[in-house]
């Protein structure tokens, strides 16, 4: 994978951590605050869905790294399938 890729992943990755940061402050403010039970829900619904994304994104530049390194001959057939199984259970599950 080009390193500008990389960088340019990381910076994304990173900032979607950011927000996801502010996001959980915000619901423990709002419990703090003692706001309703409605604001709540809806705020931790919207950090969950930021996590799956996230979680996406990694999962994605996970899966080009191990197909580069199987190409370029690091990893082996057996090795890639592995890791690509072991993603797909943690994500999936």
């Amino acid at each position: 994978m080009r390193e500008e890729t990389t960088d340019d992943t990381n910076k994304l990755i990173l900032d979607r951590i950011h927000r996801i940061e502010g996001q959980v402050k915000g619901i423990r403010r709002m419990i703090e605050e003692r706001r309703g039970c409605y604001e709540v829900v809806k705020q931790t619904a919207a950090t969950a869905g930021a996590l799956r994304s996230l979680g996406v994104v990694i999962m994605e530049r996970h899966l080009n790294e191990c197909i580069d390194r199987a190409i370029s001959g690091e990893l082996s057939r057996e090795q890639l399938v592995g890791q690509l199984l072991d993603v797909f259970n943690r994500v999936s599950a």
